[in-house]
């Protein structure tokens, strides 16, 4: 035998009589927050430039060269320090110094001492390059300093950086790394209309999006901000 069960009818929603509607009430949401694995991926990545801020400059004021390719996501171990054989009088480049698939070489300007390492994943291109799961189409930096001067000046020329689950992390910009780190870049492929990550003092900063702040740097990662989770 079987059983008719009858569900009572949900009651019926009186009409709101009273004029007004959810999209007059003058406030408007806030953004979607960044999600979780991408502010730990820029946080390590922040953590790293900080090292590199505290240790580097000093190296650079004593006349030895110092490179790095360090990219968000991307093994921190392409790096080199060097002597240099002879102070910056006259422009000229020394010959490249390649590790795996990232290639540096050092130009001295010959203007007041100032040397520019440039490091460039010689395999991006016409071929992406694979590195630990991430992939690279042009992946450019250039860290510049000046003899005696213990601060250095980098620049970011990343396209279509992309990690292993497919997520753009192309990125542009600068930072200056004087014993704290002050950097400013942009990264369009991780939000709307792109995200902005910024530090100052290695202390604060933090994402924005969307002409909001989506969170906030406290020294060791990013924590949500005025955004919706």
């Amino acid at each position: 035998m079987w059983l008719l069960l009858a569900c009572a009818a949900p009651p019926t929603a009186k009409p709101d009589d009273s004029g007004a509607h959810p999209e007059d009430s003058g406030t408007t949401p806030a953004p979607a927050c960044v999600d979780a694995a991408t502010r730990t991926t820029l946080g390590a990545f922040v953590e790293i430039l900080q090292v590199i801020a505290r240790l580097s400059p000093s190296t650079a004021a004593s006349s030895r060269a110092i490179g790095f390719y360090q990219l968000p996501g991307v093994d921190a171990s392409r790096a080199l320090e060097f002597n240099l054989a002879q102070p910056c009088s006259s422009a000229h480049d020394l010959d490249p110094t390649c590790i795996t698939d990232v290639c540096f070489w050092t130009e001295c300007t010959g203007v007041g001492g100032s040397w520019i390492e440039h490091a460039e994943d010689v395999g991006a291109g016409d071929s992406v390059t694979d590195m630990d799961g991430w992939q690279v189409d042009r992946g450019r930096m250039e860290i510049a300093w000046t003899e005696g001067v213990a601060r250095l000046d980098v620049s970011w020329d990343v396209r279509a950086l992309t990690s292993p689950e497919g997520v753009d992390y192309t990125v542009e910009g600068t930072a200056v790394m004087d014993g704290t780190l002050d950097a400013s870049l942009a990264l369009p492929g991780l939000y709307p209309g792109g995200l902005g990550l910024s530090v100052t003092d290695s202390a604060s900063g933090g994402l924005t999006g969307g002409g909001a702040q989506l969170a906030t740097w406290n020294g060791t990662g990013f924590a949500d901000a005025d955004c919706t989770p």
